[in-house]
């Protein structure tokens, strides 16, 4: 039996080579002559450090042309360490084509110790390479992983928590916000300025004309920052770096400049949750046995409980997923780091901020939700950004929007319950009940309103949610509806072109996320002159463009722009005091008022034509509707009189209108 097992063992030395533990840690080759790897199928040796030896649990999932195959198939998806030594684990990974490249990933569950795969070509290495914790590449020599290794804990040294020192001065008068109508950007799709496929900010600067015709007030950018999860920008890595996808913080200041020029408000989406777990900070607390920001997120051991991730011997709590670890808002610390964030962009002009998914924000040490700590969080940012002249704090929403709108902390709260409820209404045709009633509750004065249904990461266009957007009628009805009703009406960028989804993409956010078309007689209809764009354009770009809507007077486009416009014109339509007036159940009758100045809405939501007749003052003398100039008189006995078909919709205002 001794006898068989050394011939193995020697046919296994000499098919793969052999190698015993070195006394510096790490392993040496038996074989000196051995010291690259040869042609055919041999074994490269991984070894992975953590500074905290917490390796238990880790294995690697091993791919790429340099792997042999059968090998890997036979040990399953995944490698498990075939030894420990002083500094680490060693893992055997498979290879026959040395000249090929071989992708590494190593995990603990759903836990992965890098956003992207290690990356390398074997032949390049020695037989051994070297893997650290968190590192995003591998390295040739034990002294060059240990080098690294001696970083973490330290990371996040340079990254202050000092307080912002206020410049509040602002280039847009303070009143900028009131009545305003934003434009909500994904930037990777809007215009592409340097022919990689991928639209950034300098993009966004050359189309701020466009935005200026539309007469959106202020732009709000899809997240910028440094991230580690590439489409969405979800996983910050950094708060104060752009990434480099979308330019440099040169451009964004550019770009705010320019807007300002023209009116045009410019803010940031901010995820206060969570960061990418690849945030210098957590990969400092994940490495170091102590560490001074170790309460910076919510860190547990040996957690076993619904979105609690093990990462050696710390569990880190993530509800959205295990690439985004959040913030322990029980200590003061995270506070005063975000505060530090938002003044330094502040202070380099942006106007606000809108920030993402608050109803989360304050979690305790088990996980437990608390939306009152969360208002109270809220109100602490509100402050310190109110310490800044004209700057705006929205926030988007998946629960609770009433209670935080109520409380006051945001300057208003974004959700997708009114899209949701407006796209039902519309699509039934028909008005039941309270229907009404219950639409203009979700449209209050400080509740963001999209017409998309969109909560900061999936959605649903929703010109695709009304009968593939060729319902112009009830189309028309929803914009009419979202920009006469209280509240902040926001724009997902192509919203004013009907801008299409493409329905092949496999998730939500991608299908809502098409390359914007401006209709121009050039590749990829202006958007970018790549031939490889970071998605397909839309599959109706050739009828859905910014160039044809402009040229099309009775497009949406100029829809949009006529009563934004007169949003803008009319106080009582922007910032005015609602109430319903009495008509029949699917007419929608309502007065706007601010101080002494009153304008009436109607909307007729049904295909049969409807009688109206509103009693109103006589001094009014009678109502002109700005927009399709129309003119009404009133009666003797002070009553308006006028029909409405099917599905029209009409704003009057009295003819003695600001005398």
């Amino acid at each position: 039996m001794k006898l068989t097992n050394f011939i193995i063992l020697s046919v296994i030395c000499l098919l793969f080579g052999c190698y015993k533990p070195d006394n510096k840690g790490g392993r040496e080759e038996t074989d000196p002559k051995n010291s690259q790897l040869r042609a055919g199928r041999q074994r490269l040796f991984l070894h992975y450090h953590r500074p905290k030896n917490d390796l238990d649990g880790f294995r690697v999932k091993v791919s790429g042309e340099a792997v042999a195959a059968d090998t890997v198939a036979e040990q399953g998806d995944s490698l498990s360490p075939i030894d420990r030594d002083g500094w680490g684990a060693v893992f055997s990974l498979p290879i026959e084509k040395s000249e090929s490249l071989v992708s590494v990933k190593i995990h603990k569950g759903e836990f992965y110790d890098t956003p992207a795969p290690l990356s390398f070509v074997p032949s390049q290495f020695d037989l051994r390479v070297y893997a650290v914790q968190g590192m995003p590449k591998v390295f040739k020599t034990l002294a060059e992983a240990s080098k690294a290794a001696r970083s973490l804990g330290h990371l996040s040294d340079d990254i202050s928590l000092e307080p912002a020192i206020v410049q509040p001065d602002s280039y847009l008068a303070g009143d900028w916000a009131e009545g305003v109508t934003s434009y909500q950007l994904y930037v990777r799709g809007f215009q592409d300025s340097d022919g990689d496929g991928h639209g950034d900010l300098l993009g966004v600067t050359s189309r701020l004309d466009y935005l200026q015709d539309l007469g959106v007030g202020a732009i709000v950018l899809s997240p910028i920052f440094l991230n580690s999860d590439g489409f969405l920008g979800r996983e910050v890595v950094s708060y104060r770096q752009i990434d480099p996808l979308y330019g440099v913080e040169s451009d964004l200041t550019f770009l705010v400049n320019e807007a300002h020029k023209r009116g045009i408000a410019v803010l940031l989406s901010y995820d206060l949750n969570h960061s990418s777990f690849s945030h210098p900070i957590f990969r400092d607390v994940l490495a170091a046995v102590e560490h001074p920001l170790r309460n910076f997120y919510l860190l547990n051991q040996n957690m076993s409980q619904d979105n609690w991730f093990s990462a050696g011997e710390d569990s880190f709590f993530a509800r959205n997923g295990v690439r985004r670890p959040e913030f322990n808002y029980d200590n003061p610390d995270v506070i005063a780091f975000h505060k530090a964030q938002m003044g330094y962009w502040l202070n380099l002009g942006v106007d606000g901020f809108q920030f993402l998914d608050v109803h989360a924000l304050y979690e305790d040490k088990r996980g437990s939700e608390d939306i009152q700590r969360t208002l109270g969080i809220l109100h602490q940012f509100r402050n310190f950004i109110d310490q800044y002249t004209g700057r705006l704090m929205g926030c988007g929403a998946k629960a609770d929007i009433a209670i935080i709108r109520k409380s006051g902390a945001c300057s208003y709260v974004a959700g997708d319950g009114y899209a949701s409820k407006l796209s039902a209404l519309l699509k039934s045709e028909t008005v039941r009940g309270d229907d009404k009633h219950r639409l203009v509750e979700e449209a209050t004065y400080s509740v963001g309103q999209y017409l998309t249904s969109y909560n900061g990461e999936d959605g649903r266009r929703f010109y695709a949610d009304i009968d593939r957007g060729r319902r112009y009628d009830l189309l028309r009805s929803a914009v009419f509806l979202q920009m006469t009703l209280p509240g902040y009406p926001l724009l997902f960028y192509g919203d004013e072109i009907s801008l299409r989804e493409a329905p092949s993409y496999p998730s939500s956010g991608q299908r809502m996320r098409v390359p914007m078309n401006w209709g121009e007689d050039s590749l990829n209809g202006g958007f970018s002159e790549s031939q490889q764009l970071y998605l397909p354009m839309s599959p109706d770009a050739k009828w859905a463009s910014a160039t044809a809507a402009r040229k099309n007077p009775d497009s949406l486009f100029h829809y949009y722009r006529s009563y934004i416009r007169l949003r803008a014109l009319l106080a009582p339509l922007a910032i005015g005091d609602f109430e319903w007036l009495p008509s029949e159940q699917e007419v929608f009758a309502f007065r706007r008022s601010y101080k002494d100045r009153v304008i009436l809405g109607f909307l007729n939501l049904s295909s049969k034509s409807k009688a109206v007749a509103i009693e109103v003052p006589k001094y009014w003398e009678g109502l002109t509707d700005p927009i399709g100039s129309e003119s009404v008189a009133i009666s003797e006995q002070g009553v308006v009189e006028f029909v409405l078909s099917g599905y029209d919709h009409r704003v009057y205002v009295p003819w003695n209108y600001g005398k």
